[in-house]
């Protein structure tokens, strides 16, 4: 079935006319301006939030009681919090990137 609906897209791109791949051309190029004007957004938003975030989880967790921190467990559980978002913000950007 997917090679018959292959066999169709070739023949319907190939009887196309210059002018409509040429509208073709320019749709693509448009929705991906637009991908990359939400990926800017949507990750200046992830990047505030990772931040906001990062500072509290460091924050109770070296906290351990009324006058008590544990710096080094703040640390490393922060920087895993922030490795695991930009793992998955950069996971996203390349998935978003290789189907636009």
């Amino acid at each position: 079935m997917a090679l018959l609906f292959d066999a169709f897209l070739l023949w319907f791109l190939c009887s196309c006319s210059q002018v409509c791949l040429q509208r073709m051309r320019q749709i693509h190029r448009d929705i991906r301006d637009g991908a990359k004007a939400f990926l800017y957004a949507e990750y200046m938003m992830c990047l505030a939030f990772v931040v906001v975030f990062g500072v509290l989880v460091f924050v109770t967790v070296s906290h351990t009681g009324p006058g008590e921190w544990d710096m080094k467990q703040g640390t490393l559980t922060a920087f895993s919090f922030v490795v695991g978002a930009i793992t998955s913000m950069l996971s996203g950007y390349v998935f978003l990137k290789t189907i636009s």
